[in-house]
This record gives structure tokens, sequence and C-alpha cells, in this order.
């Protein structure tokens, strides 16, 4: 009796627990707009074009203004062939921290979609382009001391 006792008691203690937990959890990203992309991030991003037969991978930094833009640079090897390009682009939030950016690489445009998490200092990302299967991710920096944001 006193084990049936036990297990009820969890089960109402963890119950209890969620409950107080849960809205927090919930709630903790509402809000986000542009200015929750803000200031310098360090990214990795890996992936295939099926129309053109390639594989690619990418690491950076780009640097969000918290008003639509941003601007980085690049590490990129596709199929072996390495370079450091450029780029730029804008994106939008919405207030459940989801957000879609069209980036701006070379010759190239890609169309991403994304989710902040941990107060903005976390993205998930994927393509959102035909014929393309990318993901990444993108965490932003500390400040230091001389470092540009």
């Amino acid at each position: 009796m006193n084990h049936l006792i036990g297990k009820h008691f969890c089960r109402r203690a963890a119950c209890i627990t969620l409950s107080v937990i849960m809205p927090s959890l919930i709630y903790a990203q509402e809000g986000c707009s542009l200015g929750s992309l803000k200031g310098g991030y360090g990214f990795s991003i890996t992936g295939q074009n099926l129309a053109a037969n390639v594989s690619y991978a990418l690491i950076g930094r780009f640097v969000a203004d918290g008003s639509g833009k941003f601007t980085g640079l690049a590490l990129q090897n596709v199929s072996g062939k390495v370079s450091k390009p450029p780029f730029h682009g804008t994106y939008t939030i919405d207030p459940d921290c989801t957000g879609a950016a069209t980036i701006a690489l070379g010759d190239d445009t890609a169309h991403l979609y994304f989710v902040l998490t941990q107060n903005g200092t976390q993205l998930y990302i994927v393509d959102s382009d035909e014929q393309v299967i990318e993901t990444g991710t993108a965490t932003k920096q500390s400040v230091k001391p001389g470092l540009k944001q």
C-alpha cells in the first residue's frame, strides 16, 4: 500500500512541477521581433544541392543589425572547392520566434527558415529552396573588448 501511495504522490508531484514549469517554457520565447536577432553570430551549415549534384559545408560569421539586415563572411567548401565569399541579406521574425531570411552569396540566392531559441542566442536553420537539403545552427558570439558587433 505504501508503494501505491508513493507512486501516486510522485505522479502528483510531477504534475504539480510540470504545471509550474511548463507555462514559463511555453511563453519563454514569445514576443520575438527583428531586434531579437542583433549582433555577431558564428554559424555552421551543411547540405546538398540535388539539382546540381553537389555537397557543401559553410562556416562563418554574420552580424545582424536588429532591423532586418545582415552581412557576413563564410568559408565554404563546395564539392572540394574552397572559397571565402562575403554575403548579405534580409530577415523577418515572427512573434513566436520563427523567421525567414534571404541571402545573397556570390551569384546565388538562398531562402532560409529559422527558429530563435535561448533568448535569441541560438538559431536552428533549414533551407526552404526546392532541390536543396541544408541545415545548420548559429550561436551568438560573446562580446569581447575590441570585437566589432
